[in-house]
């Protein structure tokens, strides 16, 4: 229940009018987890509802006593960022592991019904499905007007069904917007390979090297046979 009230909180400054979402999940090689939120009004938000500074509304909104401790029992941090043209505020935690992360996220339950891991040799699948479609007048989760989840893996993934991917920083992306009627999430990756960015070029670079130095042996075996011969 602590957790339910605790997230209704913090996404206070986005409801009715929607609130854009990007949701970075970072899973490291000794497969702790870094999460963050970011979270903010949109445009509609911040002119129709308040007539007040942005920053003042989130301010007013995020920084009392209970909120704060509801926050910090769920093991949240979380600041306030000016950075881009509305504030938003940004919700930070660690994880030991993939699972821990699965089964505490405050966040999963607004889109899926279930999220978990399987584990099975190497492969570890990140599962998010049953997508939960936002009703009006639904107190449990919050309008969205964009949301973008981003998985960053270390390791070479097997197996995906992400709308987007960057080859850069192996991240996976997907979106979730007020159109959205289904939706699911799967993504697998072999702990025991690490990703390497543009890895053919690095094979082609390789084995050009490798033929540049038989070549230089074979011109220098061609240079002493010949030196022997003239010695003769």
């Amino acid at each position: 229940m602590i957790k339910k009230k605790g997230l209704l909180i913090i996404i206070m400054i986005c409801f009715l009018t929607g609130c854009n979402v990007k949701e970075n999940i970072i899973i490291n090689k000794d497969l702790s987890v870094n999460e963050e939120v970011n979270m903010s009004g949109t445009k509609d938000f911040f002119d129709n509802r308040y007539k007040m500074l942005p920053i003042n509304v989130v301010k007013d909104i995020l920084t009392s006593n209970e909120r704060e401790n509801l926050l910090t029992q769920n093991g949240y941090k979380y600041d306030i960022s000016e950075l881009d043209k509305f504030p938003s505020v940004i919700a930070t935690k660690k994880y030991n592991n993939i699972e821990t992360f699965t089964n505490n996220t405050i966040f999963k339950n607004q889109y899926f019904k279930t999220f978990n891991t399987i584990e099975e040799n190497n492969l570890i699948t990140i599962n998010a499905k049953d997508y939960i479609k936002y009703e009006q007048g639904d107190l449990e989760r919050y309008s969205i007007s964009n949301c973008q989840i981003n998985i960053k893996v270390p390791f070479k993934v097997t197996k995906n069904n992400a709308d987007k991917y960057d080859s850069k920083t192996n991240t996976f992306i997907w979106y979730i917007n007020q159109n959205t009627n289904d939706k699911e999430i799967k993504l697998t990756f072999d702990k025991t390979r690490i990703y390497i960015y543009n890895s053919n070029l690095y094979i082609i670079i390789g084995l050009i090297i490798i033929l540049i130095i038989i070549g230089i042996e074979i011109i220098l075996k061609i240079k002493n046979k010949y030196k022997k011969v003239n010695e003769i």
